[in-house]
């Protein structure tokens, strides 16, 4: 398990991850969220584990309904 150096993010950048995996249908892999909405690596580490979220064994992500 990689330990991210980040701690906190702004709440804008929460949402904003919040926001793209409710629009998405199915899992997404952590790298197109990175490419597609312009967070960096580190911030969306830590909002995935602020957010409840079901972690896929290939790395992919989706948001729990």
């Amino acid at each position: 398990m990689v330990i991210s150096k980040r701690k906190n993010i702004h709440v804008k950048t929460l949402k904003k991850v919040e926001d793209f995996l409710k629009q998405q249908t199915k899992p997404i892999f952590k790298s197109d969220i990175v490419k597609q909405i312009g967070v960096d690596y580190d911030s969306l580490g830590v909002a995935l584990d602020m957010l409840e979220i079901t972690h896929y064994k290939d790395g992919r992500v989706e948001l729990k309904c």
